[in-house]
């Protein structure tokens, strides 16, 4: 009666491990069939005293301060449909700002940091696209 209770045991102990198996694989073949239509990467921009970056997506877009100056910053971007605008983060010193700002198939194509300045217009870094 013992060796029948061990045998059963056994064979739902392999029962058990064949369907966590069978259940990771399928996770996994899930994962690897939805990351195949995401070609992006995140964007990345700097300037004195501002940083900004995209999620994978490229559809959310964060800016963060990065200099105790007085200074607000801000991210502009533009997107593969043509629209465009300015991410502004006002809270301060090492305050970061998150916000979606394009949906659907739209993506951001290109974003640059700015910073804010006393009596001139902002000051901006150079435009990335990931290229």
């Amino acid at each position: 009666m013992e060796s029948d209770d061990a045998e059963k045991n056994t064979n739902g102990a392999v029962n058990r491990r064949s369907k966590r198996a069978a259940a990771v694989a399928v996770g996994v073949g899930v994962v690897m069939t939805l990351g195949i239509g995401v070609s992006h990467a995140t964007l990345g921009a700097h300037r004195s005293g501002a940083s900004a970056w995209t999620n994978v997506a490229r559809q959310m877009l964060s800016v963060q301060d990065t200099a105790d100056d007085g200074q607000f910053v801000a991210s502009d971007w533009r997107s593969n449909r043509g629209g465009g605008a300015r991410l502004t983060n006002q809270l301060g010193f090492r305050s970061t700002v998150t916000h979606t700002v394009v949906t659907g198939p739209e993506v951001l194509a290109e974003i640059r940091a700015c910073r804010s300045n006393s009596f001139t217009p902002m000051s901006c870094g150079a435009w990335n696209n990931g290229r």
